[in-house]
């Protein structure tokens, strides 16, 4: 019940971070035939992890077009990926605004692999002996979900905004630091439950083509939060290529 309350305490937070919708539609419909309205599916990664499948909770609005914006939603500690879509409906449906919020079960992903990547075969204890190669972090599995998701349904955005809640906004930090991060335009990492932020995140694309994020530490930030003021914009951090 704790941990409920604190959830709905920090909605408005991660709600404020979801993609604004485009000024007006520009493209045909979705395609609704595998994946429309609220609903679940199972999804296998492919390669190391693929004995290891993940359930996926979305949301697709009525309204939503080929060029609604996607928001792949990174849930916290208590794996509550359907609770915090449910949470998030509303919101979507007035920014038109699509999620995507895979779930990490405890069972097949547990801490090493959720809130350590998979990065050591201990990541309690990492030495350079024990580092997985790349093709075995979870991170992986980001990029697999939004390009199976997106084709389904047809939308031309070919970019989303990477939004992470508590233990998943460490989750949704790491991943475009330690790989190749080919389509995310946005990281939102909310790294605190509680935290009051709307962080300001820069494009990940310039005009050059390089990436770049605004790695966001919150935990001693007064309210209201810097990073709130457009005067104030973070400074983007550059992301190494993978």
């Amino acid at each position: 019940m704790l941990h409920r309350i604190l959830t709905v305490f920090v909605l408005a937070t991660l709600t404020s971070c979801l993609p604004d919708p485009p000024p007006t539609p520009t493209d045909g419909p979705l395609d609704r035939s595998t994946y429309t309205g609220t609903g679940t599916f199972t999804f296998t990664p492919t390669g190391h992890l693929s004995d290891r499948p993940i359930t996926v909770y979305y949301h697709i609005p009525d309204s939503a077009h080929q060029s609604s914006p996607i928001a792949l939603v990174i849930h916290g500690n208590a794996r509550d990926g359907e609770f915090l879509r449910d949470a998030l409906k509303a919101e979507s449906n007035e920014r038109n605004a699509i999620i995507i919020m895979p779930n990490f079960g405890n069972a097949e992903y547990p801490n090493n692999y959720f809130l350590l990547g998979n990065l050591f075969d201990d990541g309690e204890n990492p030495s350079t002996a024990t580092r997985n190669d790349s093709t075995q972090w979870t991170y992986a599995i980001i990029e697999q979900v939004f390009s199976q998701f997106r084709t389904a349904i047809a939308s031309k955005d070919a970019r989303y905004d990477l939004i992470g809640f508590s233990a998943g906004g460490q989750f949704a930090h790491r991943s475009p630091f330690l790989r190749s991060v080919r389509s995310a335009t946005e990281l939102w990492p909310l790294l605190q439950a509680g935290t009051p932020c709307r962080p300001r995140a820069s494009s990940f694309r310039t005009a050059s083509g390089s990436r770049s994020a605004q790695a966001v530490q919150t935990f001693d930030l007064p309210w209201p939060h810097p990073f709130t003021s457009p005067s104030e914009p973070p400074t983007p951090i550059p992301i190494p290529r993978a």
